[in-house]
């Protein structure tokens, strides 16, 4: 998890899309890998920190392109989402500095992202789900 950041994107992604599996699939019987999850999600998502300009329209999905980033900070948002779901029970505070470090700037920006799409975005579900437990 520590060289996150000198993976290539692709393979965030990959990893990423597996961990929805896992989760979705193996559900409980994965509950002793939540403190693995969690880490692999929010290196990631460190690793592709938002940026002020990452909003602007940029349909290049090449390494390192703001788009990128967005798409993994997405899968990243709906991958907790799913983690705070499904392990209700599993106490998750040790990551809430890491967490709120890491979305306090797409947090700041959520209006304007929320103008720009006919869709809710990731992180708002993520929130969504955050706030739905006790």
């Amino acid at each position: 998890v520590e060289d996150c950041g000198s993976l290539p994107s692709v393979v965030h992604e990959g990893s990423l899309n597996v961990l929805e599996v896992i989760i979705s699939q193996l559900g409980h019987r994965v509950e002793t890998f939540v403190p693995s999850f969690m880490n692999i999600i929010l290196s990631v998502l460190e690793a592709h920190s938002f940026k002020q300009n990452d909003e602007a329209p940029n349909l290049a999905l090449g390494e390192g392109s703001p788009h990128r980033a967005g798409k993994l900070r997405s899968l990243c948002f709906l991958r907790l989402g799913e983690v705070f779901k499904k392990y209700t029970a599993f106490d998750l505070s040790p990551y809430s500095e890491r967490l709120w470090k890491v979305i306090k700037q797409p947090i700041l920006s959520l209006p304007q992202l929320t103008t720009s799409t006919d869709r809710a975005p990731a992180l708002l579900k993520m929130l969504a789900i955050m706030s739905s437990h006790d």
